[in-house]
């Protein structure tokens, strides 16, 4: 038996001859992106780069979208913009000459003014970053994002950055980490270093080590290419374009980079940041043709950038964006499910089982109660989390807040004023300790095995104190969970 990892492309190089000098063993062939060829030429082997030509039809097939109905993957939420350049949708008109400002436009390798009537008359939407850099264009995507960030948790996301060009990545890395400066200066925060780096190639091998493992450093990486596959980085919570995309295997490489659960850091959802239109390869075929999707060195070896590469400024630039979606996992496919949508699903569902906020708590509190609750609901036990995120609720509420707003209007409160509320009303220390692990882990963080050993309940007494409280855990959580008329009230 041989067996090949990646076998959309690594069955194809070199050790070809171990196949073909083995032709009486099974060959198991293995990947997440089976391809197949549009044509073939008699003059070449591309007809058995064809996986299903060569391997037969699948014997097993599991799909992303089971993988994520399972539980085994992190949810995902979509978010699409689309760029205007001089007031067209770049993504179909591209740039013209007459579109830059003539006293800008530059060399970018050699700084000197290039010739306005000698530069190209038009670019399309893929040469953007590639063979030309314009200013406002980069500066209002990593402007946009970073303001997306800060919406949603904050700046120090592990987010991954899939740029047009090695300097390209060069350009973005600098400018997310100059934003990031400028906020950490308003806040009166240290800054983290590094912050934002770019990962091409050998460079950066430190800091891409970092961004896989290190919780509290490297937390934007910008590549082109780099890591579509082999790298696990568990903790990747967004996945952002800024460049353009043919290849449906591509992206599917690169969407697989934020698929990992991380359940240390509470990791059970990822975001998805389009600005190149490349989530419309989620529905394409994984048929390739022959040709490259970009020039190759001779040797195989990385992309050549353009001989001339361009820089240019003075053009107005906005970004619009699409409402958010939910991609549900639906007959073994993602489908595409507006916030509404997949709040309304998820409402329907849960308010034929309880018939108000009283009794939607009682069921919450008892985690058999909650998990069955939440069975079949489209992401099951991370569907709270998931419409957290997708309604733009802080990562500092609770999943029970996210479901308590969307089913009774309830409002949705931070688990640390939660925790601060009832520790002004209580007078055991122990219970405090215990109501300021929610503040910290929510719901979850109060039915962990290891409650009592954590430093601030262990220290006020652990179960025997709780248990000489007289309070049952059950009790805590209904205090903790106080709806708007007990908050009213007290």
């Amino acid at each position: 038996h041989i067996i090949i990892d990646e076998c959309h492309r690594s069955a194809w190089g070199k050790w070809r001859a171990v196949l073909d000098r083995n032709p009486d063993a099974v060959h198991i062939g293995l990947t997440a992106t089976p391809r197949t060829y549009e044509y073939a030429t008699a003059e070449d082997d591309r007809n058995t780069r064809d996986n299903i030509e060569y391997f037969g039809e699948p014997a097993y097939e599991y799909s992303i979208a089971d993988a994520m109905d399972d539980g085994w993957l992190a949810a995902m939420k979509l978010v699409r913009a689309e760029i205007f350049i001089a007031g067209l949708l770049e993504r179909e008109q591209g740039v013209s000459r007459d579109d830059l400002d003539a006293e800008r436009l530059r060399d970018a390798t050699s700084g000197e003014r290039a010739n306005f009537s000698d530069t190209p008359e038009h670019w399309d939407a893929p040469a953007l970053g590639r063979r030309l850099h314009i200013d406002e264009r980069l500066e209002e995507m990593c402007h946009d994002l970073f303001t997306r960030l800060l919406e949603t948790g904050g700046p120090h996301q592990k987010t991954l950055i899939f740029c047009a060009s090695d300097a390209h990545a060069d350009r973005v890395a600098a400018e997310m980490g100059r934003l990031y400066a400028e906020w950490a200066e308003r806040a009166d925060l240290r800054p983290v270093d590094p912050y934002a780096f770019k990962c091409t190639g050998a460079s950066e091998a430190a800091h891409l080590s970092d961004f896989k493992g290190a919780a509290a450093r490297a937390f934007i990486a910008c590549t082109v290419d780099l890591i579509t596959t082999g790298v696990d980085v568990p903790r990747l919570q967004n996945v952002v374009w800024f460049r353009y995309l043919k290849s449906p295997i591509l992206f599917h490489q690169m969407l697989g980079r934020a698929t990992r659960i991380h359940e240390e850091s509470g990791k059970l959802h990822f975001t998805a940041y389009d600005y190149t239109n490349a989530s419309r390869l989620l529905d394409a075929s994984l048929a390739q043709r022959p040709e490259a999707e970009r020039e190759r060195k001779p040797d195989g070896g990385e992309p050549r950038e353009p001989r001339r590469i361009l820089e240019a400024g003075g053009v107005e630039v906005r970004i619009e964006h699409e409402g958010a979606v939910v991609m549900v996992p639906e007959g073994g496919t993602l489908r595409r499910m507006s916030v509404a949508e997949y709040r309304d699903r998820i409402a329907e569902r849960i308010l034929a089982e309880v018939d108000g906020i009283d009794a939607f708590r009682e069921r919450w509190i008892a985690p058999e109660e909650r998990r069955a609750m939440l069975k079949g609901l489209p992401g099951d036990e991370a569907c709270a989390d998931i419409l957290r995120a997708a309604s733009g609720l802080d990562d500092g509420c609770d999943g029970y807040d996210a479901l308590a707003n969307a089913l009774f209007g309830e409002t949705p409160r931070m688990r640390l004023e939660r925790a601060d509320r009832f520790e002004e009303a209580e007078d055991a220390s122990i219970l405090r300790a215990i109501a300021r692990q929610f503040g910290y882990g929510g719901t979850d963080a109060l039915e962990g095995k290891m409650l009592f050993q954590t430093p601030g309940v262990s220290e006020a007494g652990g179960f025997p104190k709780f248990e000489a409280s007289g309070m049952a855990m059950p009790d805590l959580k209904r205090r903790v969970l106080a709806t708007d008329a007990e908050w009213r009230d007290a």
